[in-house]
């Protein structure tokens, strides 16, 4: 009976919806982080009766979801719905990080804002991703005009990338980077080389995308790496504080 009423309800939710013209939801990615090391599992979740749900993996042709599946390189991932009756829903996405190295140690040479400084260093390179809450203790903010750290790694490991996870949420007066370089040397002691940078595309800061992961290009053997971060500085004409100084959170810098 019980099970009977709550079908019923459904039913009348759906055709409110089907007469309203509103969208389906997203599907709910579920995975254990979006950072990882080997592989990871990902499963997709959507409560409908008679709709079925689609993912692609770096632009692949829609597959239909039956079962968790593996992941076991850096992918970009989408989803939606689709329902005889309603159509199709709106698009979810979800990055996906392979990390491959971990430095030895990581250390900030800025300090972060006190009241968003997490675990300083090791926040960034904990495999943990920040979420919603800047006070999770994922996210380390910054209010500075640039940001140093300094890994140290075994000697003379082969280094292809840096990728950075930062935020980018202009109503909160987060912005991302405007700039990234990448500094390297071969020997403790040994002097600073430039390796690369990373500035956006231009048009970028209107992108409506939560988490950027800006990469640097760096094809070295390294035992030490220097990363300097500009900050976006003050934020753009237009903003509710334009004029003031954008803030710049990370929750992970990724070694590959």
């Amino acid at each position: 009976m019980v099970k009977s009423f709550f079908g019923i309800i459904t039913l009348l939710l759906s055709v409110q919806l089907s007469a309203q013209g509103i969208p389906l939801a997203q599907p709910r990615f579920d995975c254990k982080g979006v950072f990882f090391q080997t592989e990871t599992e990902v499963g997709l979740e959507f409560d409908m009766d008679g709709a079925k749900v689609f993912y692609t993996i770096n632009g692949s042709k829609p597959k239909l979801y039956k079962r968790p599946f593996k992941i076991n390189k850096t992918s970009r991932l989408y989803a939606f719905a689709s329902h005889p009756d309603f159509g199709r829903g709106d698009t979810a996405s979800l990055t996906l990080q392979k990390v491959k190295l971990k430095p030895v140690s990581l250390n900030l040479k800025t300090n972060p804002n006190p009241e968003y400084k997490a675990m300083g260093a090791n926040s960034l390179i904990d495999f943990e991703a920040g979420g919603n809450d800047l006070h999770d203790g994922k996210w380390v903010g910054f209010l500075s005009d640039s940001v140093v750290l300094e890994a140290v790694f075994p000697e003379k490991t082969p280094l292809n990338t840096v990728t950075v996870s930062v935020l980018n949420n202009p109503g909160a007066w987060v912005l991302p980077m405007r700039k990234i370089s990448v500094y390297t040397a071969v020997e403790e002691g040994g002097n600073w080389l430039a390796a690369g940078s990373w500035m956006p595309e231009v048009g970028r800061g209107a992108s409506s995308q939560i988490r950027w992961f800006p990469e640097v290009q760096v094809k070295r053997r390294v035992t030490r790496v220097k990363l300097v971060i500009d900050s976006f500085g003050p934020l753009p004409s237009g903003h509710p504080g334009a004029g003031n100084p954008a803030w710049l959170f990370l929750d992970e810098i990724l070694f590959n």
